[in-house]
Protein backbone atom coordinates (compact mmCIF):
# COMPACT_ATOMS: atom_id res chain seq x y z
CA UNK A 1 0.00 0.00 0.00
CA UNK A 2 2.90 2.68 0.68
CA UNK A 3 4.50 1.57 -2.46
CA UNK A 4 1.24 2.66 -4.45
CA UNK A 5 1.34 5.71 -2.49
CA UNK A 6 4.30 6.76 -3.07
CA UNK A 7 4.03 5.96 -6.85
CA UNK A 8 0.98 8.21 -6.96
CA UNK A 9 2.96 11.48 -4.80
CA UNK A 10 6.33 10.78 -6.66
CA UNK A 11 5.69 9.35 -10.02
CA UNK A 12 2.52 10.15 -10.84
CA UNK A 13 2.77 13.80 -8.81
CA UNK A 14 -0.69 13.63 -7.50
CA UNK A 15 -1.61 14.47 -4.47
CA UNK A 16 -3.77 11.84 -2.66
CA UNK A 17 -6.61 12.54 -0.84
CA UNK A 18 -7.08 11.75 2.99
CA UNK A 19 -8.67 8.42 1.98
CA UNK A 20 -5.80 7.42 0.28
CA UNK A 21 -3.54 8.18 3.44
CA UNK A 22 -6.05 6.24 5.93
CA UNK A 23 -6.20 3.80 3.28
CA UNK A 24 -2.20 3.06 3.93
CA UNK A 25 -2.84 4.41 7.94
CA UNK A 26 -5.37 0.94 8.08
CA UNK A 27 -3.07 -1.21 6.25
CA UNK A 28 -0.38 -0.65 8.78
CA UNK A 29 -2.61 -0.34 12.07
CA UNK A 30 -3.62 -3.88 10.91
CA UNK A 31 -0.09 -5.21 9.62
CA UNK A 32 0.43 -9.23 10.54
CA UNK A 33 4.40 -9.77 9.72
CA UNK A 34 4.90 -12.80 7.68
CA UNK A 35 7.89 -14.23 10.05
CA UNK A 36 9.48 -17.63 10.10
CA UNK A 37 9.15 -19.30 13.38
CA UNK A 38 12.32 -21.01 15.02
CA UNK A 39 11.47 -23.98 17.49
CA UNK A 40 12.21 -23.17 20.63
CA UNK A 41 14.51 -26.09 22.27
CA UNK A 42 14.30 -26.70 25.91
CA UNK A 43 17.23 -27.37 27.76
CA UNK A 44 16.82 -31.11 27.82
CA UNK A 45 19.26 -31.32 25.66
CA UNK A 46 17.69 -30.22 22.78
CA UNK A 47 14.72 -32.97 23.49
CA UNK A 48 11.64 -31.28 23.29
CA UNK A 49 9.99 -34.06 25.32
CA UNK A 50 9.62 -33.39 28.86
CA UNK A 51 8.10 -34.15 31.92
CA UNK A 52 5.38 -31.94 32.56
CA UNK A 53 5.59 -32.05 36.19
CA UNK A 54 2.28 -33.46 36.55
CA UNK A 55 2.32 -37.08 36.91
CA UNK A 56 1.18 -37.67 33.01
CA UNK A 57 4.61 -38.64 32.25
CA UNK A 58 6.82 -37.32 29.08
CA UNK A 59 4.92 -35.03 26.99
CA UNK A 60 6.10 -33.86 23.82
CA UNK A 61 5.20 -29.71 23.24
CA UNK A 62 6.34 -27.64 20.54
CA UNK A 63 6.96 -24.48 21.59
CA UNK A 64 8.00 -21.48 18.83
CA UNK A 65 9.65 -18.84 19.86
CA UNK A 66 9.66 -15.26 17.35
CA UNK A 67 13.04 -13.81 16.06
CA UNK A 68 13.81 -10.68 16.49
CA UNK A 69 12.37 -10.21 12.92
CA UNK A 70 8.93 -9.99 14.35
CA UNK A 71 9.91 -7.07 16.56
CA UNK A 72 11.83 -5.01 13.55
CA UNK A 73 9.19 -5.66 11.10
CA UNK A 74 6.35 -4.38 13.49
CA UNK A 75 9.07 -1.17 13.73
CA UNK A 76 9.10 -1.05 9.84
CA UNK A 77 5.30 -0.88 9.52
CA UNK A 78 5.14 2.13 12.75
CA UNK A 79 7.73 3.78 10.79
CA UNK A 80 6.10 3.54 7.75
CA UNK A 81 2.83 5.18 9.25
CA UNK A 82 4.82 7.63 11.07
CA UNK A 83 5.94 8.82 7.23
CA UNK A 84 2.91 8.40 5.64
CA UNK A 85 1.55 10.83 8.63
CA UNK A 86 4.55 12.74 7.61
CA UNK A 87 3.74 13.30 4.31
CA UNK A 88 -0.05 13.74 4.72
CA UNK A 89 0.44 16.42 6.61
CA UNK A 90 3.19 18.46 4.44
CA UNK A 91 0.29 17.67 1.15
CA UNK A 92 -2.34 19.37 3.75
CA UNK A 93 -0.60 23.15 3.20
CA UNK A 94 -1.20 22.84 -0.52
CA UNK A 95 -4.09 20.10 -0.83
CA UNK A 96 -7.31 20.70 1.31
CA UNK A 97 -8.28 17.42 0.48
CA UNK A 98 -5.63 15.38 2.31
CA UNK A 99 -6.15 16.72 6.03
CA UNK A 100 -6.40 14.09 8.67
CA UNK A 101 -9.38 13.84 9.96
CA UNK A 102 -11.10 11.53 12.78
CA UNK A 103 -10.35 8.39 10.95
CA UNK A 104 -6.79 8.95 10.15
CA UNK A 105 -6.36 9.77 14.28
CA UNK A 106 -8.35 6.65 15.48
CA UNK A 107 -5.86 4.55 12.53
CA UNK A 108 -2.50 6.23 14.17
CA UNK A 109 -3.89 5.36 17.66
CA UNK A 110 -4.57 1.79 16.39
CA UNK A 111 -1.11 1.74 15.20
CA UNK A 112 0.47 2.74 18.77
CA UNK A 113 -1.79 0.07 20.14
CA UNK A 114 -0.88 -2.90 17.94
CA UNK A 115 2.46 -1.73 16.98
CA UNK A 116 4.19 -0.22 20.05
CA UNK A 117 4.91 -2.32 23.18
CA UNK A 118 3.57 -0.75 26.41
CA UNK A 119 6.29 2.01 27.33
CA UNK A 120 7.39 5.84 27.25
CA UNK A 121 7.21 5.97 23.24
CA UNK A 122 3.81 4.77 23.43
CA UNK A 123 2.33 6.70 25.67
CA UNK A 124 3.92 9.75 24.28
CA UNK A 125 3.06 8.67 20.81
CA UNK A 126 -0.66 9.10 21.96
CA UNK A 127 -0.60 11.97 23.77
CA UNK A 128 0.71 13.73 20.62
CA UNK A 129 -1.82 12.01 18.51
CA UNK A 130 -4.72 12.78 20.77
CA UNK A 131 -3.92 16.62 22.00
CA UNK A 132 -3.24 16.88 17.77
CA UNK A 133 -6.74 15.45 16.72
CA UNK A 134 -8.39 17.90 20.09
CA UNK A 135 -6.67 20.76 18.34
CA UNK A 136 -7.70 19.83 15.19
CA UNK A 137 -11.36 19.81 16.51
CA UNK A 138 -11.54 16.00 15.15
CA UNK A 139 -12.33 13.78 17.82
CA UNK A 140 -15.15 11.97 17.59
CA UNK A 141 -16.57 8.23 19.50
CA UNK A 142 -14.18 6.41 16.84
CA UNK A 143 -11.35 8.94 18.56
CA UNK A 144 -12.22 7.99 21.72
CA UNK A 145 -12.53 4.37 21.51
CA UNK A 146 -8.93 3.88 20.06
CA UNK A 147 -7.32 6.30 22.83
CA UNK A 148 -9.22 4.01 25.58
CA UNK A 149 -7.23 0.69 23.73
CA UNK A 150 -3.60 2.08 23.23
CA UNK A 151 -3.41 4.91 26.33
CA UNK A 152 -2.12 3.38 29.58
CA UNK A 153 -4.20 3.81 32.56
CA UNK A 154 -2.09 7.07 33.17
CA UNK A 155 -2.46 8.44 30.18
CA UNK A 156 -6.32 7.83 30.01
CA UNK A 157 -6.26 10.14 33.35
CA UNK A 158 -4.13 12.30 32.37
CA UNK A 159 -6.14 13.31 28.70
CA UNK A 160 -9.78 12.85 29.67
CA UNK A 161 -9.72 11.64 33.39
CA UNK A 162 -11.35 15.23 34.57
CA UNK A 163 -14.41 14.16 32.35
CA UNK A 164 -16.55 12.00 33.49
CA UNK A 165 -18.06 11.05 30.45
CA UNK A 166 -17.99 11.77 26.53
CA UNK A 167 -20.48 13.80 26.67
CA UNK A 168 -18.83 16.54 28.82
CA UNK A 169 -15.87 16.40 26.76
CA UNK A 170 -15.05 20.06 25.51
CA UNK A 171 -16.97 21.20 22.48
CA UNK A 172 -13.63 22.68 20.84
CA UNK A 173 -12.30 18.97 20.56
CA UNK A 174 -15.24 17.55 17.83
CA UNK A 175 -15.95 21.12 16.49
CA UNK A 176 -15.18 20.19 12.79
CA UNK A 177 -16.56 16.72 13.07
CA UNK A 178 -19.76 15.67 10.65
CA UNK A 179 -23.00 15.23 13.05
CA UNK A 180 -25.52 12.71 11.91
Amino acid sequence: AFDVLQYIRNDLKLSPSVATYNAVLNACEYFVPHVKANKYKNNNNGDDNHDDGGGGGRINKQIYQYDDCYEVEYQRAFKTACEVLSNMRNDAASNKWAHPDSITYSSFLGICNNLLPHGELRDNMVRVMFRSCCKSGKTNLLVIRALKAAASNEVWNELVGEYPSEREFPKEWSKNCKRR
